[in-house]
C-alpha cells in the first residue's frame, strides 16, 4: 500500500479520479499534433459491427500525463510494472490512454484494431 495508507478501496478509486489528467494540451507538442490527427479522424469512423452486433466507435483520450503519486497508486494494485513515473511514457506527455467513452476498456476486439490500424497512419 502507499506511504499515506489509502484507507479502503473507495478512496483509491477516488484519488485516481483526483489525480488522473487526460488534457492533451499537457502533451509534448509534436506527439499532441499526432494526437489531434488521430481525433480528426476517429471522426470518420461510423459504427463497428462484430458478430452481427453494432459498437459506436466513440474513442476518448482517458489519461494523458501521470504523476509519480498515480504512477505509484497503479503500480501498487498490479496495474503497471514501472513503479516511478519517470520509468513511463506518461511522465514525459508522449503516451495517452485510449478507450470507449460508452464500453470504457471492454469493446469488441475490433474496435480496438481500427483504434490500432488509426494510430499506425498517424
Amino acid at each position: 500500500m502507499l506511504k499515506h495508507e489509502l484507507s479502503d478501496r473507495t478512496s483509491v478509486w477516488e484519488r485516481i479520479k483526483q489525480l488522473r489528467q487526460n488534457d492533451i494540451c499537457e502533451l509534448a507538442p509534436k506527439f499532441r499534433k499526432t494526437v489531434e490527427a488521430m481525433q480528426r479522424d476517429w471522426k470518420n469512423v461510423g459504427p463497428v459491427v462484430q458478430a452481427g452486433k453494432e459498437y459506436p466507435f466513440d474513442p476518448i483520450v482517458f489519461e494523458t500525463v501521470r504523476s509519480n503519486e498515480l504512477q505509484r497508486i497503479y503500480y501498487d494494485q498490479g496495474t503497471t510494472a514501472a513503479r516511478y513515473a519517470f520509468f513511463s511514457w506518461h511522465f514525459y506527455g508522449l503516451a495517452i490512454d485510449v478507450v470507449s467513452e460508452s464500453m470504457l476498456w471492454s469493446p469488441p476486439v475490433l474496435w480496438w484494431n481500427i483504434l490500432g490500424s488509426i494510430a499506425n497512419d498517424n
